[in-house]
């Protein structure tokens, strides 16, 4: 039923595309940390250009600003158009991730092996194995169609929520912004079909099973 549904909310052939709103709705999917976005050479989270205080982008490629490598969990905020009301929020830690849908109230908790799926009063544990359809949550790391983040030009640099941060147009469909003094996305858009604002970089906690008897599947 969540296939049919990410079907409908996002009629395009991108399979990338169809895969973060699947993640977006609650598919539960094996976690890939964001780390990977970051190029090989870059471990300074606070980014080359930002050292001396220049946010001049000229030259600036992607692999050159993100650095997410060592860091062990994120928060995600995010929305979809009004056409496909989907929103709500996820905290990662390394593997595990917590999800919660606004409208449905729908919790999931991967932890480990299991999802746990929370709805109504009741909980329901699942193989997270049983999810190989969807093969990231949303944000996951690989650059969006495979492109390496050395060869996507930093376009800009604006200011998000007070933050200053570059602007780097994936591909028509996708941008980021990437903190200039931290080197974390700070947002993400898709086009017209939905925008996540994501924080609290490296200061989330581990994440447990509900505190409640959840059924097994």
């Amino acid at each position: 039923m969540l296939t049919a549904l990410a079907d409908e909310l996002m009629p395009m052939s991108d399979s990338s595309h169809r895969r973060r709103v699947l993640a977006l709705i609650g598919t539960g999917a094996v976690t890939t940390v964001a780390g990977c976005l970051s190029g090989d050479e870059q471990d300074d989270p606070s980014g080359p250009a930002s050292e001396n205080g220049d946010t001049s982008v000229e030259g600036l490629m992607a692999a050159d600003v993100v650095s997410e490598d060592d860091v062990n969990g994120f928060v995600a905020e995010f929305e979809v158009d009004a056409d496909a009301p989907v929103s709500g929020r996820q905290v990662v830690y390394g593997d595990d991730f917590y999800l919660e849908e606004d409208v449905s109230g729908i919790e999931r908790y991967a932890v480990g092996d299991t999802i746990y799926i929370v709805h109504g009063g009741q909980c329901f544990a699942e193989d997270r194995g049983d999810h190989e359809d969807v093969d990231g949550m949303y944000v996951a790391s690989e650059p969006v169609r495979g492109t390496p983040l050395d060869e996507i030009p930093v376009t800009d640099v604006t200011t998000i929520d007070g933050e200053e941060a570059y602007v780097i147009e994936v591909d028509e469909m996708n941008t980021m912004y990437v903190s200039t003094q931290t080197g974390y996305r700070v947002r993400d858009e898709w086009g017209e079909s939905g925008v996540a604002d994501l924080h609290s970089w490296g200061e989330t906690d581990p994440i447990a099973p509900p505190d409640m008897d959840c059924q097994r599947s």
